[in-house]
C-alpha cells in the first residue's frame, strides 16, 4: 500500500487476553508503544496518550486520524450563518448541512485569488460544490463573501478564530461528510504549504 500515510509492509500485533477491559488494553498498548519509540527512535513517549472521541476528531480535524502537531482547527460556523443573506450558507444549513471553516495565518498575502480557485477545484473530488473565502487585513474583511457579512457576523468570526490580521478564512457549506472531507484535505494542504508542521515531532492521540 503506497499511500502517503501507509507503510509498505503490513504490521499487526495480536493480543490474547482474557476478561480484559478497555483500559487494560489501552495500558498494554501504550506500554508497547512507549518501549518501541524508546528502543527504535530513542524518544521518550509521554503517557498516558491523549484521548479523543471519534466525533471530536471528525469535527475538529475532519478525519479519524488527526494530525495534532499543529492548529488550524475546523470551526463550525453554522450558528453564525443560519440566517445569512448569503444563500449558499443559509440554504445549506436549512437543508440539514453545515457551514464550517478554517483560518490560515498569513494566508491573506500568501494566497491570491488564482491560488484559492485551485483549492476550490481541488475539493471538488470530495464532492464540495465550491469554496467561499474572505481575507482579514488591517481590521477589515475583503473577498467575495465579505459583502454578505453583517457587523454581527464579522465580530463573531473575529472572536471564533481569534483573528489578529493577515488571515485567510475559507468556508465549505454542504453535508457534514462533504464538509469534513474537504476541510480535512484543505487543512493538510495549507499546513504543508505554509510550513507550520513541526519536523521531528511526534504527537500521539
Amino acid at each position: 500500500d503506497l499511500r502517503g500515510d501507509r507503510q509498505p509492509e503490513f504490521t499487526q500485533i495480536d493480543m490474547e487476553m482474557s476478561f480484559a477491559d478497555e483500559q487494560t488494553i489501552q495500558d498494554y498498548t501504550e506500554g508497547l508503544l512507549k518501549k518501541i519509540m524508546k528502543d527504535v527512535m530513542g524518544i521518550d513517549l509521554k503517557t498516558p496518550i491523549k484521548r479523543m472521541s471519534w466525533t471530536d476528531s471528525m469535527n475538529k480535524y475532519g478525519c479519524d486520524k488527526p494530525d495534532t502537531r499543529y492548529g488550524m482547527l475546523i470551526h463550525d460556523l453554522s450558528s453564525i450563518f443560519k440566517d445569512s443573506d448569503f444563500k449558499v450558507f443559509s440554504g445549506a444549513i436549512a437543508d440539514g448541512g453545515f457551514v464550517k471553516g478554517i483560518a490560515v495565518k498569513n494566508g491573506a498575502k500568501e494566497y491570491s485569488r488564482k491560488k484559492i480557485d485551485k483549492k476550490a477545484d481541488f475539493i471538488k473530488r470530495f464532492h464540495a460544490k465550491g469554496l467561499a473565502w474572505v481575507k482579514f487585513e488591517d481590521g477589515e474583511f475583503s473577498g467575495p463573501v465579505a459583502r454578505f457579512l453583517t457587523d454581527e457576523n464579522k465580530e463573531a468570526l473575529k472572536k471564533e478564530f481569534d483573528l489578529e490580521g493577515g488571515e485567510l478564512v475559507v468556508f465549505v457549506a454542504d453535508k457534514w461528510k462533504v464538509v469534513c472531507d474537504s476541510l480535512d484535505h484543505l487543512r493538510r494542504e495549507f499546513a504543508k504549504e505554509t510550513g507550520i508542521i513541526p519536523k521531528g515531532v511526534y504527537d500521539f492521540v
